[in-house]
């Protein structure tokens, strides 16, 4: 097989991942530190005509798979479907796996890692300090708060095991209707007007901005929001009136609709940005990549 690898940094943490695919002609494309661009990963695929795609979360439309010629199979390196257009996929031909449960521990850490973030102000103080201000930063406890999450899949409901742990109590929304033992199912506007903190963590499908100014204005005063799923979940504007007013106290983001991010949110001191390393463990990379081949071969 010719293998078109389009996930960066794929191999760079234990090149043994590759040692199975050996005997297979492997082209690793991406030699950047993000994603792919529609019109980068479209000139690869042309340019190389691969049997099998290992995928990073670029964009494989109906457009740049009908360039595909050859294609079988795409392997997603990861959990999320969203930015593969599973209809032209299947139209073509083309049999579409992932990887569900690499990234649920690291994405979940994360979160919990933002949430205590915005709390105690950390990367906040680190930055004065840096500054030459010498500031006692007063912030919340988590013990006793509610944490609501949208998303109560693998992430989320790991996310819920670890704020209830901590002393929070835990409610979550999914259309789903998915049970759990120790968080309590509530709906979307509850979720928002209740929560101390929301936690996203949906796929993307139909929810574009469903977090917009109107959710936002739901949300109690001084709530924290954490985004570790999909940019384009939250109206970004939106989200930083809300935060320069101080309705909201702090927010986490390691997701954006564009990505590199270079947007106004950089300005607020009461966000914490991260690029969209959710997943970049060392142990999870190495499990995503070889779960990514191991699906690619059977």
């Amino acid at each position: 097989m010719k293998i078109l690898v389009s996930v960066n940094s794929f191999a760079q943490f234990d090149s043994s991942v590759l040692l199975p695919l050996k005997g297979h002609r492997v082209i690793i494309c991406n030699p950047y530190t993000r994603t792919l661009k529609a019109e980068e990963i479209r000139g690869f695929i042309v340019a190389y005509q691969p049997d099998a795609l290992i995928a990073g979360n670029e964009v494989l439309d109906r457009t740049t798979l009908s360039l595909a010629k050859n294609l079988k199979i795409i392997s997603r390196a990861g959990t999320g479907l969203d930015s593969i257009d599973l209809e032209a996929a299947n139209d073509y031909g083309i049999k579409v796996v992932n990887a569900p449960d690499v990234c649920t521990q690291a994405v979940s850490e994360l979160a919990l890692a933002l949430i205590f973030d915005c709390l105690r102000k950390v990367s906040y103080s680190d930055r004065q300090i840096r500054n030459g201000e010498w500031c006692k930063n007063t912030g919340y406890l988590i013990l006793g708060k509610t944490i609501g999450i949208i998303g109560f899949g693998r992430i989320g409901s790991t996310l819920g095991r670890f704020a209830k742990d901590l002393g929070c109590r835990v409610i979550y929304y999914d259309p789903l209707e998915v049970q759990s033992s120790f968080a309590e199912p509530v709906s979307f506007r509850e979720l928002l007007r209740t929560s101390d903190i929301i936690s996203l963590n949906c796929p993307l499908q139909d929810n574009r901005h469903f977090i917009d100014e109107e959710a936002i204005s739901l949300m109690k005063d001084g709530a924290i929001l954490i985004n570790t799923a999909r940019g384009a979940l939250v109206d970004y504007d939106a989200l930083y009136d809300a935060l320069e007013a101080g309705k909201l106290f702090a927010a986490g983001i390691d997701v954006f609709e564009e990505e590199p991010y270079s947007g106004k949110l950089t300005d607020l001191d009461n966000v914490i940005l991260t690029s969209h390393m959710g997943s970049y463990t060392f142990e999870s990379r190495v499990e995503m990549e070889i779960e990514a081949i191991k699906n690619l071969l059977k």
